[in-house]
């Protein structure tokens, strides 16, 4: 069966003038952009941001090897009964009238399983930009680098997630991008962004892929508790000799009223079987997170998801099995301090098939139970 929405997709994105042509259509937008500006005061002054950030944790998972990974398609929070940092970061962040810049380095046990790719040189570069605005009211910005990704509700760092170890859903999808960003902010409630980037979560681009990837976000906070969100990525994650066009969506809603919240996302993906094949393998994926706040020191929240990728285009298991799974976490937090957070969990993921590796085999089932400890420092200049 033919599947017509992605071949669609594909013949407007697979031509040799999608550069030209993207890179035409940023300036237009920028034009419009600067159009809407009704403001001539200039309100943002010089300022800068000097941060950091540490998480150590350490997971206990029976039936998993000491010191080996809980599985080859997790990146975060992966080393079995070690003591070690999940990430590690300085960075220091510049706003003024004319450009803005943000550099942050990196390192610990995400960057070495997440950035195996990349070049030695380049993995340490957890964001590494620049912009400029587009307009007197600093509503639209034109940025350039490697920035973090635009895809999904959940980063690398811990504060910014109301669970303790990401779901599957987010360590299956890109952590940083690279390229071009043009972003827009329509008052409180609506912000854009376009984006012509490297590829699929790449600092240096593929060797022999003469196209860039493209691709956008849209958020809408319907009020002070509500937002809903899609982003989307079209894009090759191969040379142009055996370029397999991709197409990806996520979608996210998430409410926080009083104590209690709730975020609902979901992936849906599409890859062409082989270059040319109008015939695709599709992967998808739900994730529920729901919590209630007791007080200004502790924090519960539960997670139920589900993942499955039956054709490995994304998601790859160390025993060559497809990775479909689902699974189910809790998760206690206490933060003494605004700067300091402990956290537990408990997970459950149970595979259709053995896809968590054990000393000598692999399993389909873990129960991990995850400490971590995280502290941010920020300093304004």
């Amino acid at each position: 069966m033919k599947n017509t929405l992605p071949y669609i997709f594909q013949q407007l994105f697979d031509k040799t003038y999608l550069m030209r042509c993207s890179i035409i259509g940023l300036l237009q937008l920028f034009i419009v952009f600067s159009a809407l500006s009704q403001s001539i005061v200039d309100s943002i002054p010089k300022k800068w941001l000097l941060t950091g950030y540490v998480e150590t944790y350490f997971v206990s998972s029976k039936k998993t090897e000491a010191g080996g990974p809980l599985a080859a398609f997790l990146y975060n929070h992966n080393r079995n009964q070690r003591l070690k940092i999940n990430q590690a970061l300085l960075g220091a962040d510049y706003t003024g009238q004319q450009f803005r810049f943000q550099l942050a380095l990196q390192t610990g046990t995400y960057v070495q399983d997440n950035y195996s790719d990349e070049p030695a040189v380049l993995r340490p570069l957890l964001k590494c930009f620049a912009g400029i605005p587009l307009n007197k009211t600093k509503s639209s910005w034109l940025d350039a680098g490697i920035f973090p990704s635009y895809i999904g509700f959940e980063s690398t760092q811990s504060f910014d997630n109301k669970t303790l170890t990401r779901s599957i859903l987010a360590e299956n999808s890109p952590y940083y991008m690279t390229g071009l960003r043009l972003s827009h902010t329509a008052g409180k409630k609506l912000s854009m962004a376009w984006y012509l980037l490297t590829g699929w979560q790449r600092i240096s681009p593929i060797k022999g892929n003469s196209l860039p990837s493209l691709g956008w976000q849209w958020t809408y906070r319907a009020s002070d508790f509500s937002a809903v969100n899609w982003s989307f990525f079209a894009g090759s994650a191969q040379p142009d000799i055996d370029r397999k066009w991709r197409f990806f969506n996520n979608f996210y809603w998430q409410y926080e009223r009083n104590k209690w919240f709730l975020t609902a996302g979901l992936d849906l993906g599409a890859e062409q079987q082989f270059k040319s094949s109008r015939d695709y393998y599709f992967w998808w994926s739900p994730v529920i997170i729901g919590g209630y706040q007791w007080n200004s020191h502790w924090r519960t929240a539960l997670r139920i998801e589900k993942y499955s990728d039956p054709n490995e285009v994304i998601a790859r298991a160390s025993s060559g099995m497809p990775v479909v799974t689902s699974g189910i976490s809790l998760n206690v937090d206490y933060m003494p301090i605004s700067e300091l957070l402990c956290r537990a969990e408990w997970k459950n993921l149970q595979g259709k098939h053995p896809i968590f590796p054990t000393s000598n085999s692999s399993i389909n089932q873990i129960n991990p139970i995850t400490v971590a400890v995280a502290w941010r420092w920020n300093k304004k200049l």
